[in-house]
This record gives C-alpha cells, sequence and structure tokens, in this order.
C-alpha cells in the first residue's frame, strides 16, 4: 500500500529549529515502515495554523488521494490536522469516503477498524475539551498577572517588543520593527499603495512577526493601528470575526467577552506624532482599495490586451503622483505578483495615451482597408472546410470517451466497496488519462471547422463595419473601443526599451494581423 505522512508545523520558530517537524517525520516513516507500507511522499505546512482548511500541502495530499497516488495517509497526532472535534470528523469522514486509510500515531487510532472510527469521535470530543479547560486556566492566571500589574501575555503591537520574561516581562520600543514601520510611513506618504510597499518589503527580506510573506491587508492593519501614536494596545476585547489576532471568546448571547472586560496597556515612546499619523490616514484613505482598483482597470480599453516579454499582461491603472493627480498607466502584472524564484522582469510601466493612439491608429489602418478584410476572408474560407473523414474520426473519438466514462464510474464504485482497492484505483487513474486524451484530441477536431467559419463571419462583419463607419473610427471613445477590441480579439505584444515613453516593438495580433498581406 502506497502511504503518506502529513506534518505541520504552527510557528516560524518551530519552523526554523525543526524540532517538531524532525519528530514528526521520525514517527510517521517509521509507522510506515512497521507496518510494510511504501512511502509515497510527505505533505508539510509549516507556519500555518490547523484552524485553516486551504493549507497548501493538506489540499495537495487530498488531491493525491482522490487520485489514487496515495492509499494510507499517517499523522504524529490529531491536532496536527484538525482544529477542534467537528474539523476532525470532517476531516476524516473525508478521507474515509475516498477509501483512504488513516493512522494518527499519538492517539494510537487506525480509522481502518470500527472500533479506530469511535475512537476518533470520542478522543476528538476529549480534546477539544481539555483544549477548553487550559484556555480557562490560562485567561485566569493571565487576569490575576494583571492585577500585580503585570503583562498578561501575548505579543505588544507591532513596533515594541516583550523584554525579560514571565513576572518581569515588559514591552519596549523594537529597533528592526521600528524601521520596517519608517519605511511603510514613509511610502504610503510619498503616494505608494500597500501592495506596492509588501511587495519591497518581500523583496528586501523583512520578516514578519509569523515567518509568512507580507500582504497589502497586513500593512494596512499595521499603519491604522492607532498604538502608533496613542501607544494603548488593549488585551482582552473581543475584535472581529476572523481576526488573527482575535484571542478572547464573546458569549453567544451578550456578545461580551466571556473572562472580563479589555484592558488598556501602555506601551512605551509611540512612533509616530498625532500630525504625521492623521496625515497617514489620509493616504491610506486616499489610496486606491480592491473596488476601486477594478474600476480602475476597466478605464483603459487595452487592460489585460497588452502583454509583456514574459507573456503576462498589463493592467490599466491609475497611479497617484507627487503633485496629487491621478496619471493612467499600464502595469505589468509580473511586478505586481512576481512568480517565486524568478529574476526580476524587464517589463516597464507604459503611458496608456501613448500606447492607446499607437495601436489605435494600427488599428484604425486595417480596418479601413476593406480588400484586406476579404481576402482574409476568402483564405479562411477555402482553410475551414471540415473533410467526412473528420466527422467520422470525431464520431469515434465521442464513443470512446464515453464508454470510458462508464469505466471509469464503474472501477470507483467497486473500490468503495472491495477490501483491497488498489488494483481497481490504480485502474481509475489509468481511465482518466486515457479519457483526458480523448478529450483533448476531440476538441481538437472539433474546433478547427468552427473556429475557421466563425473568423470569416467577423470579417464579414468587420468589412461591412469599415463601409460603414471609416470615418467615425477617429471618435471612438473607450467603451465603443472596448467594445471593437472584443470583436478583434485584440491582442497587443510590447518589448524592447522605452523609446519617447513606448516600447521599441509594438505588434498588434488578433483576428485581423495587420501582418497578413
Amino acid at each position: 500500500m502506497k502511504a503518506a505522512w502529513y506534518g505541520r508545523v504552527s510557528s516560524a520558530g518551530q519552523v526554523d529549529h525543526g524540532s517538531s517537524l524532525t519528530t514528526q517525520r521520525e514517527q510517521c516513516e517509521g509507522a510506515i515502515k512497521a507496518r510494510g507500507w511504501q512511502l509515497a511522499g510527505k505533505f508539510v505546512d509549516e507556519g500555518l495554523s490547523g484552524a485553516k482548511n486551504d493549507r497548501p500541502q493538506w489540499q495537495a495530499l487530498l488531491a493525491a488521494c482522490r487520485s489514487g497516488e496515495v492509499q494510507a495517509v499517517v499523522v504524529a497526532s490529531l491536532d496536527r490536522m484538525a482544529r477542534n472535534a467537528s474539523h476532525a470528523i470532517q476531516v476524516t469522514d473525508e478521507l474515509e469516503q475516498l477509501g483512504v486509510t488513516l493512522v494518527i500515531l499519538r492517539e494510537q487510532v487506525d480509522l481502518g477498524t470500527p472500533a479506530g472510527r469511535m475512537m476518533r469521535t470520542v478522543l476528538a470530543g476529549v480534546a477539544e475539551m481539555e483544549r477548553d479547560l487550559i484556555r480557562a486556566r490560562s485567561v485566569t492566571g493571565q487576569r490575576a498577572k494583571l492585577a500585580r500589574s503585570g503583562w498578561p501575555g501575548g505579543q505588544p503591537s507591532y513596533g515594541w517588543r516583550l523584554d525579560g520574561k514571565g513576572k518581569v516581562a515588559r514591552p519596549v520600543p523594537d529597533t528592526a520593527e521600528r524601521d520596517a514601520l519608517a519605511y511603510m510611513v514613509k511610502s504610503a506618504l510619498a503616494g505608494r499603495t500597500t501592495g506596492e510597499i509588501a511587495r519591497e518589503l518581500n523583496r528586501q527580506g523583512v520578516p514578519t512577526r509569523t515567518g509568512a510573506e507580507w500582504s497589502h491587508t497586513v500593512v494596512r492593519r499595521m499603519l491604522r493601528n492607532p498604538a502608533l501614536v496613542t501607544g494603548e494596545h488593549h488585551w482582552g476585547h473581543v475584535g472581529k470575526t476572523g481576526d488573527r489576532y482575535f484571542k478572547t471568546q464573546a458569549d453567544a448571547r451578550t456578545g461580551k467577552p466571556k473572562h472580563g472586560d479589555p484592558v488598556v496597556l501602555e506601551l512605551p515612546e509611540p512612533p509616530l506624532d498625532r500630525e504625521t499619523f492623521d496625515a497617514l490616514q489620509q493616504a491610506l484613505d486616499a489610496a486606491p482599495r480592491s473596488g476601486q482598483r477594478q474600476d480602475n482597470q476597466q478605464r483603459q480599453w487595452l487592460s489585460t490586451r497588452v502583454h509583456g516579454t514574459c507573456g503576462r499582461h498589463y493592467l490599466g491603472v491609475l497611479v497617484l503622483e507627487r503633485s496629487g493627480l491621478r496619471r493612467p498607466i499600464y502595469r505589468p502584472e509580473c511586478k505586481r505578483r512576481p512568480k517565486a524564484g524568478q529574476p526580476e522582469c524587464v517589463c516597464r510601466q507604459i503611458d496608456v495615451a501613448k500606447l492607446d493612439a499607437a495601436v489605435w491608429d494600427e488599428v484604425v489602418g486595417v480596418l479601413g482597408d476593406r480588400e484586406r478584410l476579404l481576402k482574409l476572408a476568402a483564405e479562411w474560407t477555402r482553410s475551414g472546410t471540415t473533410s467526412e473523414a473528420d466527422n467520422q474520426e470525431a464520431e469515434r473519438l465521442g464513443e470512446q470517451a464515453r464508454k470510458l466514462t462508464r469505466a471509469i464510474q464503474r472501477a470507483t464504485d467497486e473500490a468503495f466497496m472491495a477490501d483491497e482497492p488498489e488494483e481497481l484505483l490504480a485502474r481509475v487513474a489509468k481511465y482518466r488519462a486515457q479519457l483526458a486524451d480523448v478529450r483533448a484530441k476531440l476538441e481538437a477536431l472539433q474546433s478547427s471547422g468552427p473556429e475557421a467559419r466563425g473568423n470569416v463571419r467577423q470579417l464579414t462583419e468587420l468589412a461591412a463595419l469599415a463601409d460603414r463607419a471609416a470615418e467615425r473610427l477617429q471618435g471612438f471613445g473607450d467603451a465603443e473601443r472596448l467594445e471593437l477590441a472584443e470583436l478583434l480579439d485584440l491582442r497587443v505584444e510590447v518589448a524592447g526599451p522605452l523609446v519617447g515613453g513606448l516600447p521599441e516593438s509594438v505588434t498588434v495580433r488578433g483576428v485581423l494581423d495587420p501582418r497578413a498581406q
């Protein structure tokens, strides 16, 4: 049987020191070897909470189980894969439905047996009750510590750290975090977006407290924190649902904290004065948010139709200049969302007005040449016919696809009922690969004829448009240009350094390729 193990560490400290992860690996791989199973791989989520159901490696493990690559999963303990009793039952039920054997080592649960499934439910409930008791005792101790003027626990706001441990722990300014805050504040006041600030922090290797990457949401939350000017840290507040730092449970009936009212703690030497903080909030209010950014992209008719040498597209956006005015540009997506492990792309932002004018002149020139349109239509007509042999091949492939689909369903049903489903699951994987190949061939065969006929219809419409609207094209607004770009299926490829504000090479492609003669 092919088995994989899943591990998880929830903090950057565990990731760095590796002790917890090393222990999990040794225990799980030892259990797989002892059972005579074949090690099919490891799936490890580092620096992630068990409360997140979208953990990348956990989802990858489930995908491997669905495909039949993994028939058994081993974990060191129940809390490595689930956050509470209901979550544990949900996760284990999902694996059981896939026909996957789950072994949990610390709790000694093997879901391949009825007794193991019963113990799964009991232990999950006990573990949840244990966590609730620990939480209640912890809060009681923290409240007692507060009464003695001590730091109750947890981390102070970003920009401060705890000096000392236990009873003598006190918040003090953190130099490294203050440097990062100073950069964020300076950049935001200069008009940079929180997304741009986050990308630069990641590029410079500035760490977050959790070890995760910076995001625009995290940067915005840091800069919105009133503690930067007031020095007040609110401990024990309920907060909003989903808040990463929300530690206090609320009473379901009253909405108030279960264990007492919030307490305001003083943090020394706030980094910002009131004037700077207020200016910072105004800059954040003026910066484009996600909804505004989408509107800005729609204002430029070539947005997402311009592609750089890396193959990724450009977005039309508005950028805030030092003068306070917003200037429209086409920004390469490779700058906004660079791919991990790849060198910085050479694509540069492009002035909207200059690129729009160059591309529109090209489009108008082509649309005004009626003879070229009709010539292209005639060529596509000759190349777009479908032979009888093609029709017969399409019918054969369609029947083959239907047979494979039925075979997959039968084998899947049998696998769920079988005591040893390995052979059946392997057969399902083979059938699925064959079905994907058949469907790809069928799609390629069916698309050639209709696509050519569709191109002919489009060119005929465009020829009529050229007769009717040749004199009106220069007066088209962005909305009319956008509609025409969709009809043309326009694609603009840019390359080379900027010359006079435009890339050295600008190529317009689509249904009408200007290079066609």
